[in-house]
């Protein structure tokens, strides 16, 4: 009975180690990826913020993977403040080994517009200290499936961390 108990547990030592092995595999696998695929620049903005913006990217795709965007919202803050939510609008998609241009429809909700612009004025002068934000978003890497979920960091480390430049 002993030995039974003995090899139930090696089992499960091992099917643990499996775990461990192919998870660390993954996040190595992601990591790769993170380095592969970087949103390069904003190229234009077109429409209006209330009903809705068509912005286009400037993106680079270096993997064998196309990147599917089903969802994501980002939510700003200035100083804890709440300021706005841009939602994506419809499922964004970067083709595998492509570099150029996405356009990606945006739907922003932004209770005090007049907060909006005096913000907007800030940004534009490239001053993103006091800047939070919280972003989710559902992304999909070839075949996986994975939710990114950011909350409450600094602007630029956001930025940072998309691969915008």
């Amino acid at each position: 009975m002993a030995d039974l108990n003995y090899m139930k547990n090696i089992y499960r030592l091992f099917i643990v180690v499996f775990a461990i092995c192919v998870l660390c595999g993954c996040r190595e696998k992601i990591e790769r990826l993170r380095e592969q695929i970087a949103i390069e620049g904003v190229e234009s903005t077109k429409g209006s913020p209330m009903s809705g913006l068509t912005i286009g990217l400037r993106v680079r795709n270096d993997s064998s993977y196309t990147v599917t965007i089903p969802s994501a919202s980002v939510q700003l803050y200035y100083m804890d403040n709440y300021i706005c939510t841009a939602e994506l609008d419809e499922t964004a998609l970067i083709p595998k080994r492509y570099n150029g241009s996405v356009s990606v429809k945006v739907k922003l909700d932004m209770p005090n517009p007049l907060k909006g612009l005096i913000i907007i004025r800030q940004l534009s002068k490239g001053d993103y200290s006091g800047f939070t934000c919280t972003l989710d978003a559902k992304v999909k890497i070839g075949v996986a499936s994975r939710r990114l979920r950011l909350e409450n960091i600094p602007l630029t480390e956001m930025l940072k961390k998309l691969g915008v430049k």
